[in-house]
């Protein structure tokens, strides 16, 4: 389909098969996770220290632990793409969050 002479899709989202919820809903705020590619996990090596800093912890997981949100109060996400690949990617992060 066109719009204003451009492609487009629309494609539904839904969150990610097996996900495990977290466990604590009691409103604090302690532990913070990267859920996403380790190789761009350098760039929240700066991030996760100044979170340290002021007293939270900051844990990093790779494709094997995506799924596990259990012991996570928050999540924080960041994409390295061009304009173009950043279109075509499904906001999965934000559902799955």
């Amino acid at each position: 389909m066109q719009v204003n002479g451009v492609n487009v899709a629309y494609v539904p989202h839904w969150p990610q098969a097996g996900l495990i919820p977290c466990n604590d809903v009691s409103r604090r705020l302690h532990r913070i996770g990267y859920m996403g590619r380790i190789d761009d996990a350098d760039k929240f090596q700066r991030f996760g220290s100044k979170l340290r800093a002021a007293g939270f912890e900051f844990v990093v997981r790779g494709p094997a632990e995506w799924h596990n949100y259990s012991d996570l109060d928050a999540v924080v996400s960041l994409r390295f793409l061009s304009k173009i690949r950043i279109r075509r990617k499904p906001p999965t992060k934000l559902m799955n969050a």
